[in-house]
Parts: structure tokens; sequence; C-alpha cells
């Protein structure tokens, strides 16, 4: 008996712990040499304590060649942290262009 409350109680847990896991929103993507600049921001983000995380996907070129895949790496932000993250990255980038002067 006592093992199917302990059941019920994880299953509980469990669904609770993956609604509040909340949705994720992808703010920039991009691939090739491009994807290195989507890193950085995402280490930047992470350093300000923004809930976010990099996906990685691995396919083909359009119109390319069987052979051809493309890597895309996508910043993926939590929805609580959407507009604190967007305004970081505006003031990241206003830094870099003063530094790249």
């Amino acid at each position: 008996m006592i093992w199917i409350v302990v059941v019920a109680v994880v299953v509980v847990a469990a669904i609770v712990l993956v609604r509040r896991g909340g949705k994720w929103q992808a703010l920039l993507s991009a691939s090739g040499d491009a994807a290195d600049e989507v890193r950085a921001k995402y280490t930047h983000l992470m350093a300000k304590n923004i809930q976010c995380k990099l996906k990685t996907e691995v396919g083909s070129v359009l119109g390319a060649t069987p052979e051809a895949e493309a890597e895309t790496t996508t910043l993926l932000i939590h929805e609580q942290d959407v507009d604190k993250a967007k305004s970081l990255l505006e003031q990241y980038e206003k830094d870099s262009q003063l530094l790249n002067f």
C-alpha cells in the first residue's frame, strides 16, 4: 500500500517539475563562423544569470549534395528572461561596437 503512495508522489512531482520548466524562446540562430557569436552571447547571458541554453542541430543544406551538412546553433531563452536578455544583448552589441572602434 505504501508503495502506491510513493509512486503517486513521484508521478505528481515529475509532472510539477515538467510544467515548471516553462517554455523556451529562440532568440538567435546561426551556423558556420557566425555560431561563435551566438556562443559568446550565450556566455555573456549566463554570466548575467539569465536562464538560457544552446541547441545545436546538424542538417542537410537545401540544394546541396547529400553529403553537405550544416550545423546550426540556436540560443534559447527561458520565457521569464526574454525581455531582460534582449536588453542585455542590446548593451552587449553597443559595448562590442565601442571596443571595435
